[in-house]
């Protein structure tokens, strides 16, 4: 069981890797927002707009949108890795392994490693891959 220690010590990782993930969106959105800016072309003799720098303001608009997705994908991702982390801890305080053991394709049953036949009823296996 997991004690409040390392409940409490997951979540501040968690949020360090939020925040680390967000502080590298928020810098590509920054530079989204400061590339569309100025994107208005002007008259240099009237002073009325003329048209619009469509690259720049497209630019600006994919790199505000890849910020906002690194900082929501980031999030996500440290919750999920850090979580994962906690359940392969407790996996291995209760003696348990993650690894996946071969089965026997007809009837289930657990089959040792290198075997050639199942230990229950007997089906030729293959070798592992």
């Amino acid at each position: 069981m997991v004690t409040w220690i390392k409940a409490m010590k997951a979540a501040g990782r968690t949020i360090l890797y939020s925040i680390a993930w967000g502080a590298i969106g928020m810098v590509l959105m920054l530079a989204g927002v400061l590339l569309m800016q100025n994107q208005i072309i002007y008259d240099p003799y009237s002073g009325y707009p003329i048209g619009v720098n469509w690259a720049g303001a497209v630019g600006g608009l994919l790199l505000l949108i890849m910020g906002y997705l690194v900082a929501l994908l980031g999030l996500y991702a440290s919750i999920y890795k850090v979580g994962a982390d906690v359940i392969l801890d407790e996996l291995k305080a209760m003696g348990l392994s993650a690894t996946v053991r071969r089965r026997c394709p007809s009837c289930g049953a657990e089959v040792p490693e290198g075997a050639r036949f199942c230990n229950r009823c007997g089906t030729p296996l293959e070798a592992p891959p």
